[in-house]
């Protein structure tokens, strides 16, 4: 479990002092004390987890919304995705492909010269896909005899490809 996993990497740290605030980023929802990992079968309690490891502070947030609060600190490592230029001060966001798809974005507030940002937190991978084209109707048509819902995530992720595959073929 999560506990068992952070209590054995706390046990490398030798001689080192015991941190006693901490913070995981985990690809989930975090709407509350109680976690359930979306793609594993760990779930826990934060304030259970913070008091059996001892921690004055634990916080736990959606690795992409971890991923988006660290898009300002990226100066030129950024990458454009589509046409037009980036406008600063204006909203932006980090979309992530992988075994799920991670959305988040943030959204700029006070001088825009000097903008602070809310994190855009949720599940943007499982919203659900929408056809633009006679050929994607068909496709995601197709993906429903399997799916009941047919997500972002169920097309644009590795398992996503290969369902974009099967479908094709």
């Amino acid at each position: 479990g999560m506990g068992e996993a952070i209590t054995a990497y706390l046990g490398m740290i030798g001689d080192l002092p015991r941190p006693k605030i901490g913070a995981i980023a985990l690809a989930s929802p975090i709407t509350g004390d109680q976690v359930r990992m979306t793609n594993h079968n760990w779930s826990f309690s934060i304030s259970g987890l913070r008091t059996a490891l001892g921690f004055d502070r634990f916080d736990v947030i959606n690795d992409f919304t971890a991923q988006a609060l660290a898009l300002p600190y990226l100066g030129d490592g950024k990458v454009k995705v589509g046409g037009g230029a980036p406008v600063a001060g204006h909203p932006i966001g980090v979309l992530g492909p992988g075994t799920g798809l991670g959305v988040s974005g943030l959204i700029p507030y006070g001088d825009p010269a000097a903008p602070k940002w809310i994190p855009l937190t949720g599940e943007g991978g499982h919203a659900t896909m929408a056809p633009f084209t006679a050929r994607e109707s068909a496709v995601l048509d197709h993906m429903r005899k399997q799916y009941d819902h047919v997500s972002f995530e169920r097309c644009v992720s590795g398992p996503g490809l290969v369902n974009l595959y099967n479908a094709l073929a």
